[in-house]
């Protein structure tokens, strides 16, 4: 960020709508593998998880993940690049199906992080029983479970707040590991370049839950409100 930072919609005017301007060099050629929805759903929710994961945390292979509240689409996407990258990943959802689908995807498992136990639940779930990276969006009370979930040397990355305020966390969880806490948001140009050319190497596919008419944008974002989603609502021109 500078002082000449803008994004679509803040303060630019957004994209739902029959026609953008966009300067010449944010544009970029869409991976040929995906269709048209699954193209819209990936630069946002994509570069968010890109960076958090791999400019950020400096994601290598073969190392233990845990990404949380599995459905959204820059938690799916994460999932996707985490697995991609050779890593053993683990989620957290609120919905059996949405961890059905993680693990049909590749995941070793997921738990529900609002049921008893939880923690002791992601543990088990990968050697060693701690995390190497954990991806986070959410914030709230929650992520002083992540902070002792995090293996020595192991790094939090987080790019958003949906559940509030962190909660007071204890010092020694976090010195006596050396564990790095990690602030994401969106990303450059340089970084768009890179995943798109790791999506199409891995011909990764994002998710789209579903797709309406932008006349029926009012009943998309409803849809997003209730929380059922898994992964991307794309609004279609046309």
């Amino acid at each position: 960020q500078g002082p000449d930072y803008e994004i679509l919609g803040m303060p630019r005017p957004g994209t739902f709508a029959e026609a953008v301007v966009v300067p010449v060099e944010c544009l970029a050629r869409t991976p040929r593998h995906l269709t048209a929805p699954q193209a819209a759903a990936l630069p946002l929710a994509g570069l968010t998880a890109w960076r958090a994961l791999m400019t950020r945390a400096a994601l290598q292979r073969g190392e233990r993940v845990l990404v949380t509240g599995a459905g959204g689409g820059v938690s799916q996407l994460g999932v996707a690049i985490a697995l991609a990258q050779g890593c053993h990943v683990a989620v957290t959802s609120t919905a059996a199906e949405k961890i059905a689908a993680c693990v049909a995807a590749g995941c070793v498992g997921g738990v529900d992080y609002t049921a008893d136990g939880w923690r002791a639940a992601a543990a088990a779930l990968m050697p060693g029983g701690a995390y190497d990276v954990i991806l986070d969006g959410a914030g709230g009370e929650g992520v002083g479970e992540l902070v002792r979930l995090l293996a020595p040397g192991g790094r939090l990355a987080f790019y958003g707040g949906t559940r509030g305020r962190w909660p007071a966390l204890l010092p020694q969880h976090l010195f006596f590991k050396q564990i790095s806490v990690l602030a994401s948001t969106m990303g450059s140009p340089r970084e768009f370049r890179a995943l798109l050319a790791f999506v199409s190497a891995h011909r990764l596919v994002p998710p789209v839950d579903s797709v309406w008419p932008l006349a029926q944008g009012a009943e998309a974002f409803a849809h997003l409100e209730a929380g059922g989603q898994l992964g991307k609502v794309v609004l279609a021109i046309g």
